[in-house]
């Protein structure tokens, strides 16, 4: 397959063992919600509710990555500021912390009342979808090292393996990287191969938060045995990465299979029921106005192209059964789409968070 390419380097570097829950990013982003909040104002705030969380939630109370140990803080705090900083949710200035302009998306998303009794599904493809934009080749790299593994592995065996089975797909994606990607490929594998002197103690904090998060996803079974924990993939996480842009062996993450199968293959990880219906302009016009109570506009009349258009996709699938990926909803805009006197276009660009829809009145 010739044509083959991959287009980025996708590796969240600030990540450190105890960065394993879910539902503290989401505690994060609802308790920094629109505000501008000093980080020792927010730190009290999110061990108030991880008090709270440990009394009402077993698994949490004794599970690693908590903010709260016993009524005291851990040191887990700055690691998920690092976390969420590195996959575009919040940002710093000095002392303060605020969401980004995606993060204010996920968090307008998540509030919503309509949203919230299906709130679960919403959190596991807003966060599959980050992490695989941010994180894939690592992601990859650990369901390559469990999927090649006859019986569960325990994090021990994983960590072990994992330079190797990194340095090797780094090797291979420099093969089909485009200009653009090589030199930051290559860089990455020239520091692992030189600076990871004690390689398991690297992987550590690559493989714990990873093996938690894709268990949480639904990706890893993981399967618990007196003090023994060990994982494997399940079929339907075999199956969606057996989805993925591929040249023989060689499986990768790319924004051309986004645009085209995200929420497809998103539906049979999940294990969604699905209804037989069309999509038309009018659907499209309609979930366009509403997308600006989720969406903040980057300039007048100018909305981003990639929330803008995962939002629709999102809502079409979760609330309403039917698939409907961003590559159709792209070419549905080439022509204008009107509804309520408002006329709805595309300004495209070859990075999808570089467009923009415009909205204008008729």
């Amino acid at each position: 397959m010739s044509s083959f390419r991959v287009d980025d380097l996708r590796i969240i570097e600030s990540t450190n063992t105890q960065v394993r829950r879910i539902n503290v990013i989401t505690a994060f982003i609802q308790l920094i919600g629109k505000r501008q909040v000093p980080s020792e104002i927010l730190k009290k705030e999110l061990e108030n509710w991880s008090k709270k969380e440990a009394e009402r939630n077993e698994k949490y109370k004794n599970a690693t990555g908590k903010l709260t140990e016993n009524d005291g803080s851990t040191t887990a705090f700055p690691k998920y500021i690092q976390l969420l900083s590195s996959i575009g949710l919040i940002r710093r200035t000095g002392n303060i912390l605020s969401l980004t302009k995606q993060g204010k998306f996920v968090f307008n998303v998540f509030k919503d009342d309509q949203n919230n009794k299906h709130l679960h599904l919403f959190e596991k493809i807003i966060y599959l979808d980050l992490f695989l934009r941010y994180d894939a080749d690592i992601i990859i790299c650990i369901y390559n090292i469990l999927y090649g593994s006859k019986n569960p592995m325990n994090q021990k065996a994983v960590q072990k393996q994992f330079k190797s089975f990194l340095v090797d797909r780094l090797s291979s994606k420099l093969k089909y990287s485009t200009t653009h990607t090589k030199s930051k490929v290559a860089e990455r594998k020239r520091v692992i191969q030189v600076q990871w002197e004690k390689p398991e103690s690297y992987a550590e904090h690559f493989v714990a938060p990873r093996l938690e998060w894709m268990s949480d996803l639904g990706i890893v079974e993981k399967i618990n045995s007196g003090s023994n924990t060990t994982y494997q993939m399940t079929v339907q996480g075999t199956n969606f990465f057996n989805s993925f842009n591929r040249n023989i062996d060689f499986i990768d993450f790319t924004n051309e299979w986004y645009l085209n199968n995200f929420f497809r293959k998103s539906s049979i990880l999940f294990e969604m029921d699905l209804k037989e219906s069309s999509f038309n302009k009018c659907q499209l016009g309609k979930l366009l106005m509403l997308s600006s109570n989720f969406v903040e506009s980057s300039g007048s009349f100018k909305l981003p192209v990639r929330e803008t258009l995962f939002y629709v996709s999102l809502s079409m699938l979760i609330l309403h059964k039917t698939i409907i990926e961003s590559s159709e909803l792209i070419a549905m805009l080439e022509e204008d789409i009107i509804h309520d006197n408002q006329v709805f276009g595309i300004k495209s660009s070859a990075r999808i968070n570089e467009g923009y829809i415009t909205n204008k009145i008729k």
